[in-house]
């Protein structure tokens, strides 16, 4: 059987296309052959994930449950969500098909645990920050959940909706000002827990992006590893007796 992603796409459509292109950048391809088939679908319309997590806003479970039926539907071997605060329904969304869907929040920690000494900053959304998703997930490996302050995550907030808004470096300048603060108060390395943060201290060439953790690359790295390790043949291309029976 063909190994085939499918990625649940739209959480936001910036964030889908930055993992599209890191997909591409971390597949350790010399011709289009050798790149991860993937098939996406993107609801921008997905009511906001953080927002129904503190109760204020509609709940998007139906229409992540109807992405993952649709990606299932079209024959995908595995789904990738490049969306942290999607992944607070991840474990009722892997129940529902028998498709994998990759965890993005234990890819992350386990990017993170080589680095840390046991304090990791998170950044992402309210939503996200106020379910306390990574503290449990590092808690479990003995590390510990460092957040930003009140003041912080409300700049935090107002940068997601920038880089939402396709104003990059706004949001960057915002970004880099929550990591800052938090590698001075001790944390050893930051899980940037939003997909459109990485993106946007991308463009503004911040220097301390090394020393975090970009969830939406490792989720690529991951989904890369996935499909390399795939049965050989199941990469294989059109049948020349296709191409020859042509005219």
């Amino acid at each position: 059987m063909t190994q085939t992603l499918g990625v649940l796409g739209g959480l936001g459509p910036h964030a889908t296309v930055d993992f599209l292109r890191k997909l591409l950048q971390e597949a350790p391809a010399h011709r289009d052959q050798e790149h991860v088939p993937y098939i996406v679908y993107s609801n921008p319309a997905t009511p906001d994930r953080s927002a129904a997590i503190v109760g204020a806003g509609d709940c998007p479970w139906l229409a992540l449950r109807a992405g993952v039926m649709t990606l299932e539907n079209a024959g995908v071997t595995a789904i990738a969500i490049p969306c942290n605060s999607a992944h607070y329904w991840h474990a009722q969304l892997a129940e529902t098909t028998s498709v994998p869907i990759f965890d993005l929040v234990s890819i992350a920690c386990r990017a993170a645990s080589p680095r840390a000494n046991g304090r990791v900053g998170i950044l992402g959304t309210e939503g996200l920050v106020a379910s306390d998703l990574y503290g449990r997930a590092l808690e479990s490996q003995g590390a510990h959940a460092m957040y930003p302050t009140e003041e912080l995550q409300r700049e935090i907030s107002q940068g997601i909706a920038l880089a939402k808004s396709g104003i990059p470096t706004a949001a960057g300048a915002l970004f880099a000002a929550a990591t800052e603060d938090l590698f001075r108060r001790g944390a050893d390395t930051i899980i940037l827990a939003c997909t459109e943060i990485a993106m946007a201290l991308e463009a503004v060439s911040f220097g301390l992006l090394g020393q975090c953790i970009d969830t939406n690359r490792e989720l690529a790295r991951t989904c890369v590893t996935w499909w390399h390790r795939a049965p050989t043949q199941s990469r294989a291309g059109p049948r020349p007796s296709l191409c020859s029976s042509l005219p």
